[in-house]
């Protein structure tokens, strides 16, 4: 068995945070812009991993940049001023955040660096992690390992030490990449079929039960 970490590395929307009806309402928003009808929520939810750009190119259907470019401008503001209306912590989240006996937490989200970091406040989780990295702290998202690359740099930890959790083969692939191990969760955004099929170091269906997966602790009840 591996040693314990020494940094667990965390996605944000799908791992810690359902966000799904908060990214809808704001997708909805600039869709109503272009008199395009309403997104269901699920069908958003299956847009979301790769970043803002990306949500609004699915969610439009076109990488038109005049089309996108208006599309974002709607769709930041609306976000930012209503990115905790609905938004909230998976179950077990704050109580193990607040227990999981490890030198470091972080978030490695693609989700732009402001709205994770306002989330995370908002939701009195934010003085847990010691760095937050988002798709657009620097030049690559996930699946390029370069966000893992610079929070082993901060926090000292070799690589061995340190594991990502998340909701997607992204994080996957990020993990892989970087040469951390790498646990997937089934209640995010994933599909579980998948998410098993690409064979992660462990799977959740609790987040209680991290501490346990990581050899830190023994399973709760």
């Amino acid at each position: 068995m591996a040693e314990p970490p020494e940094l667990i590395i965390f996605d944000l929307d799908g791992t810690l945070v359902d966000s799904r009806r908060d990214l809808a309402d704001a997708l909805n928003h600039a869709r109503v812009g272009f008199g395009l009808p309403p997104l269901d929520v699920e069908t958003v939810s299956a847009f979301v991993g790769d970043g803002v750009r990306i949500l609004i190119e699915r969610a439009f259907a076109t990488t038109d940049p005049n089309v996108v470019e208006a599309a974002l401008a709607a769709f930041r503001p609306y976000y930012g001023a209503h990115c905790l209306d609905h938004t909230r912590l998976y179950p077990d989240v704050r109580e193990t955040l607040a227990t999981l006996p490890v030198r470091a937490l972080a978030v490695l989200t693609n989700k732009p660096e402001a709205f994770a970091r306002t989330i995370l406040e908002g939701l009195e989780v934010g003085s847990r992690f010691v760095a937050v990295i988002g798709g657009d702290s620097g030049p690559m998202r996930k699946p390029d390992p370069a966000g893992v690359h610079e929070i082993l740099r901060r926090t000292g930890v070799a690589p061995a030490r340190a594991v990502l959790v998340g909701d997607s083969t992204i994080d996957l692939g990020a993990a892989r990449a970087a040469g951390v191990r790498a646990g997937l969760v089934g209640w995010g955004f994933g599909r579980e079929a998948d998410l098993r099929a690409a064979r992660p170091d462990f799977f959740l269906r609790r987040f209680a039960d991290l501490p346990a997966a990581l050899g830190l602790a023994g399973p709760r009840s």
